[in-house]
């Protein structure tokens, strides 16, 4: 290739070069039959219920999102032509951001029903994104529009200075990773260091930590974050929760393949006994059981049962990616098995700071993740307000209108109503103000300053991919090494010199990042029937004589191939994979492993 081949190669590549972040930033707003991430956050947010003493046959009045508008970036000082380019806020040193408007939706207990719009404030807009009036114009256009005709986008505009969010190293979602820190032994006495992380996604992207803890009594202990709260229930009492099975059904699948080890049944005996000796035995007793312990600081109404506080816990908190009970029991039997596995050395733990364990935080997840913790919160004051009123003044607490309702909802969105602060400061500093039930390994670091020194300086911001804050002051050198998984994917040159030598780092011309679910709902169905055609056996037909390797898709176990079937398994799947996109998307990784049987 000669020097202006060379060229034309590089001019054909550059405008994808924020592909990237522009992806996951239009992947928050529907299209076409595809749900955004903003309208499938709000569709697993819960419904906030009001109580009151007038009412005692259940709560007095629910309140919920029912929908969130982005605008289009206008200037509110302009009528004629309210139309605001990213021009104008480079000028006049503004924010290019959009209105962000909801709608609040109020039922009572007596049937009225109520819809309030609130100005929630100024939701940042990435310049060429969909809500961009850059979007898909030509290079003659964005001259009339006074933009540079290679402009690639992927930033974002704050007080007229140019920002981009950092792509930030994370642990991969859906997948059951067995670690081993020192860490853990300080939980308590008899923890020890070895354990199984579960990182479990909802469709909007946001995320829950499950991890399961192998105690030195040979028990096992699963922690999950509720409101900042860290809190360990025995595993045993989650299997409970999830299914009606005896003693025996769960021995039986614990020790599927594996009866003759002692190693594991003995443990397995000896949580069954505790549980036992504990009253852990019918489902909706343990439900009920969970529940009692977690209602105070859930937002449900007191007229609900312990039973649906404790599937409110394991809805929200335990392996969120499965939607169905049954399939959050089997995949908690499939990582109990794994902990065993990795206590009796029969697995090594894995490497964390290889790349088969992790994935990128993107700008459109982030949103996510902070709007969902801000609404939250929103919903969480509104209701701590109503109690606070019944409490000092109950004769001005009435729910016969809805007129009380929308005065205190216009009371605390006066005060902590304005969401787009939040992303105001987050541009601005690049750190979070909040928190709570973010799931993040970091709090600051996110944005840094997008310099225009030359051109080649400046798409390298959108090639950037960083291990995270916390390890910069780490004085190891393990998490800056080039591993060979990571050949192909991270340039193994573009790397600066000093404290972010091999933190920072830059993905290849050709590497992907992933911002959303490729399959729908019609072709996951597809792809089931297509495994099953191919030698797939349902996880629910197993018997303890089958010798299978388990099939997982996205942390959901759906079932197993026997094991002199898998590589004929895998092979099928591998040539499907690159001969028809529409049933498996080719950036699907399909792995093979048989421990021991491999050859």
């Amino acid at each position: 290739m000669n020097l202006e081949e060379n060229i034309n190669h590089i001019g054909y590549k550059r405008k994808d070069m924020a592909i990237n972040h522009l992806q996951s930033f239009n992947s928050l707003f529907t299209a076409k039959k595809k749900k955004g991430l903003i309208d499938l956050m709000l569709k697993n947010m819960n419904t906030f219920e009001i109580d009151h003493s007038s009412i005692s046959n259940g709560p007095a009045a629910k309140i919920y999102l029912n929908e969130l508008f982005i605008e289009f970036p206008t200037d509110p000082n302009t009528t004629v032509n309210p139309r605001l380019l990213p021009i104008d806020c480079r000028l006049k040193k503004t924010n290019y951001s959009g209105r962000m408007v909801g709608l609040v939706k109020i039922e009572t207990h007596h049937g009225i029903k109520g819809l309030l719009h609130l100005n929630f404030g100024e939701f940042p807009i990435m310049v060429k994104s969909k809500k961009c009036y850059l979007y898909k114009k030509k290079e003659n256009q964005l001259i009339q529009m006074h933009e540079d005709d290679n402009e690639i986008g992927g930033y974002f505009i704050s007080n007229g200075n140019e920002r981009s969010i950092r792509m930030i190293i994370g642990v991969r979602k859906n997948r059951g990773m067995a670690i081993i820190r020192n860490i853990y032994t300080k939980r308590d006495f008899n923890y020890t260091k070895k354990a199984i992380l579960f990182r479990g996604c909802r469709e909007d992207q946001s995320s829950t930590t499950n991890i399961l803890h192998y105690l030195s009594d040979g028990t096992i202990t699963l922690e999950f974050l509720l409101r900042n709260g860290q809190f360990f229930i025995p595993v045993i009492l989650i299997l409970r929760c999830l299914k009606q099975c005896t003693d025996r059904e769960i021995y039986e699948q614990i020790t599927l393949g594996e009866e003759h080890d002692s190693f594991l049944s003995d443990r397995v005996e000896f949580m069954l006994r505790l549980a036992k000796q504990n009253n852990f035995i019918d489902r909706l007793w343990c439900l009920g059981f969970l529940g009692s312990k977690f209602r105070n600081i859930l937002y449900l109404s007191k007229y609900r049962s312990d039973i649906k506080c404790g599937e409110y816990i394991i809805k929200h908190c335990i392996f969120v990616n499965c939607k169905a009970m049954v399939e959050k029991y089997y995949l908690c039997i499939h990582l109990i098995k794994k902990l065993y596995s990795l206590s009796d050395n029969k697995i090594h733990p894995e490497n964390t700071d290889s790349l088969n364990t992790q994935e990128a935080l993107l700008p459109g997840h982030l949103f996510v993740k902070i709007l969902r913790e801000r609404f939250l919160s929103f919903f969480g004051s509104l209701q701590f307000k109503i109690n606070q009123d019944s409490e000092i003044s109950p004769e001005l607490v009435q729910f016969d209108n809805i007129k009380y309702l929308i005065n205190v909802l216009k009371i605390v969105h006066q005060h902590i109503g304005n969401v787009g602060e939040h992303f105001s400061y987050l541009m601005n500093t690049g750190n979070l103000k909040s928190t709570l039930d973010l799931d993040l390994q970091q709090i600051n670091g996110f944005t840094i300053f997008a310099e225009r020194i030359n051109y080649a300086k400046f798409i390298s911001y959108f090639r950037a991919i960083h291990r995270g804050k916390k390890f910069t002051e780490m004085r190891i050198t393990t998490v800056r090494k080039l591993l060979p998984s990571c050949w192909g994917f991270i340039c193994p040159v573009h790397t600066p010199d000093g404290t972010p030598c091999g933190l920072l780092n830059h993905i290849t011309l050709n590497c992907q990042v992933i911002s959303h679910s490729l399959l729908t709902n019609e072709s996951s169905g597809y792809l089931l029937s297509m495994l099953i055609n191919l030698g797939l056996k349902k996880r629910i037909k197993f018997t303890p004589w089958d010798d299978v390797v388990v099939v997982t898709y996205n942390g959901i176990i759906l079932g197993g191939i026997e094991t002199f079937l898998a590589k004929r398994f895998c092979f099928n799947l591998r040539i499907l994979k690159v001969s028809s996109s529409k049933t498996i998307p080719r950036v699907n990784l399909i792995l093979l492993n048989l421990q021991h049987q491999v050859n």
